[in-house]
């Protein structure tokens, strides 16, 4: 006797629904602010309405003259966000600095005399004086030709703040200041004169 073969059904496989996306919306003080996942920057009308599948999105908020602000949002499925931010001002010495330290990252040899200045003292930005960042900062103005940075390298030197005292530098660092006539690199040569240090 042949038993019939009985054909088997194969299962029926059912796809689990898409999730539904999200919609994120932005209300951005100030407007002019700029919008970024990652490096896309969001224009005006996706900000407004920006579709996402359901997930945890990071968003990072910046404008000149503004504390950047990173905003991470989860969305659900179907869900609708409103995000609102309104960004603080920077602190105007902090705002001062920030853009200093740029003018320096481009090598311009005023800021980095400027800077060397406010590292020295502590001041407009710079909570901690350092002596020796100023003499590395006055030290690359000074081989730039900047006379007022050459006197304080010499200065520096000569006193020993900074950098290892070493008052035969400090009078060779004084003298490119006499040709231009500066005051203070003339009062230091003078100084050293009648002290009798540096060899003079």
């Amino acid at each position: 006797k042949v038993t019939p073969i009985v054909p088997t059904t194969p299962p029926v496989v059912t796809k689990a629904p898409k999730a539904a996306n999200g919609v994120i919306s932005f209300k951005v003080i100030p407007q002019k602010a700029t919008v970024k996942q990652g490096k896309w920057v969001l224009s005006e009308s996706k900000r407004d309405k920006l579709v996402k599948k359901p997930g945890t999105y990071t968003f990072t908020i910046s404008c000149s003259g503004y504390v950047t602000k990173t905003e991470q949002v989860i969305l659900g499925p179907g869900e609708n966000k409103r995000v609102e931010i309104n960004l603080q001002r920077m602190d105007p010495a902090k705002l001062s600095l920030a853009l200093l330290q740029k003018a320096v990252a481009e090598k311009d040899t005023d800021a980095i005399f400027e800077l060397a200045l406010r590292y020295r003292d502590g001041k407009r930005g710079i909570s901690s004086p350092s002596q020796t960042k100023a003499f590395e900062l006055f030290l690359e103005a000074a081989m730039k030709g900047h006379d007022g940075a050459q006197f304080n390298v010499g200065h520096m030197y000569y006193h020993g703040k900074g950098v290892k005292q070493d008052k035969f530098q400090g009078v060779r660092w004084f003298k490119p200041g006499l040709k231009s006539n500066n005051p203070d690199s003339v009062e230091g040569m003078a100084f050293a004169y009648h002290e009798g240090g540096g060899g003079v």
